[in-house]
């Protein structure tokens, strides 16, 4: 009787821990998704490891899709979440990298529709501008800041 107790407590306790700590947003806001800059209305694309993330015209395209890995923001191309968005510094362009070598970003929100912020405690913003993905100091115009995330 007491293990049976016991597994019960233990259960209840789980179950309240994933409440109180577990994810806030709903389970589709887990998926990938399209990075639109709102400033230019293009999506942000992986271009390969060691290459320049771009902007382009929005398609149904590996490259574009991107999801959260734990504190990174990864691109699905490559299915072990293994490609990564970076930055080599701070106003310098944004690169496409593997994880490991990819910094911590940090995000808004996920979720379809919502309007998001891309940074790093290293570089900034990431950003538009003159039609290039760059990772630096913020920007009178938010638009070029802003991400609008679109499943």
């Amino acid at each position: 009787m007491k293990t049976i107790s016991r597994i019960a407590i233990a259960s209840g306790a789980l179950t309240l821990a994933f409440t109180v700590f577990g994810p806030a947003a709903p389970a589709s806001a887990w998926g990938s998704h399209h990075l639109v800059n709102k400033a230019t209305g293009k999506c942000l694309q992986f271009n390969g490891v060691d290459k320049k993330v771009t902007l382009a015209t929005c398609k149904k395209t590996d490259k574009q899709y991107w999801s959260n890995v734990g504190a990174k923001l990864a691109n699905i191309g490559n299915q072990y979440g293994g490609w990564c968005l970076a930055h080599s510094g701070k106003n310098k362009p944004a690169y496409g990298r593997g994880c490991s070598k990819a910094q911590v970003v940090s995000l808004n929100s996920l979720r379809n529709g919502d309007t998001t912020y891309i940074g790093s405690a290293k570089c900034g913003m990431f950003k538009e501008v003159s039609g290039k993905v760059i990772c630096g100091t913020r920007t009178s115009n938010k638009s070029q800041m802003q991400w609008v995330v679109k499943a």
